[in-house]
Parts: structure tokens; C-alpha cells; sequence
């Protein structure tokens, strides 16, 4: 599969033994916000899981649908830095790639990024 790119992601992944340290940063600007009174709304979810060689998933699939409430300052600050995501993530037996997605609920836009497991800086346990 081809990784959407209607909401562009950055990801850095370190690979601790079987544990999987994860921050990416979401492009803001893309996740079609509101501005209700003076806050800036959306809701949107986000899904993180791994495949094996097959492409088929291995493991537990982690969804978060999140709300988002931004003040004036907030929003101008995250258009700059983008949106936070920091996870850390047990790496399932037979997992060759981690992919995440973030999809506006609303609307169906998305945006994922692949990342090979054997391609990931790895730190001692």
C-alpha cells in the first residue's frame, strides 16, 4: 500500500530490543480545523500497528480518537511545531514495519507513514 499524504507526518522511531519509541509530529495546518468563538475544533483518530513480512497485521491494533480544543496561542504555535504524538510501543514476534495513520473523522482524509523495523536506530536495552 502507498502512504497518503493528505496529512503529512514525520516520525522518529528508535527500536529498544522489543520495545518501539515512537514521536511523530502531524502537520496541523492539514487537520481541517474549526474555529468555533475563538477555539480551534476538530476531532480526529489516530492508528498505530505493526505488520509482518505478508503485510498482514501482527499484534494489537492502537486507535486513539482525540479531540482537539486549541486556544488562539496554541494553534499558532502548533502550525509552527505541528501536533505531538509520542508512544512507546511493545514490537510484537514476527513484525518487519510499524505504520501510523491519522485520519480526519469528519471528512476521511488521512495520512500514514511506513517505517521498516530493520531500517530503525536501534539503543541498548
Amino acid at each position: 500500500p502507498v502512504n497518503a499524504p493528505a496529512i503529512p507526518i514525520q516520525a522518529v522511531a528508535t527500536r529498544a530490543s522489543d520495545r518501539l519509541d515512537v514521536t511523530a509530529t502531524i502537520d496541523l495546518s492539514s487537520l481541517d480545523l474549526e474555529n468555533m468563538g475563538g477555539t480551534w475544533t476538530g476531532e480526529l483518530e489516530i492508528v498505530s500497528r505493526f505488520t509482518g513480512a505478508d503485510g498482514e497485521r501482527v499484534g494489537d491494533v492502537k486507535a486513539e480518537k482525540t479531540m482537539l480544543r486549541l486556544t488562539p496561542d496554541t494553534y499558532a504555535s502548533m502550525l509552527q511545531s505541528g501536533f505531538p504524538y509520542q508512544r512507546e510501543l511493545k514490537i510484537p514476534g514476527k513484525a518487519v514495519e510499524w505504520k501510523l495513520l491519522v485520519g480526519i473523522l469528519a471528512s476521511g482524509k488521512a495520512g500514514t507513514i511506513t517505517i521498516p523495523l530493520s531500517q530503525m536506530p536501534s539503543t541498548p536495552k
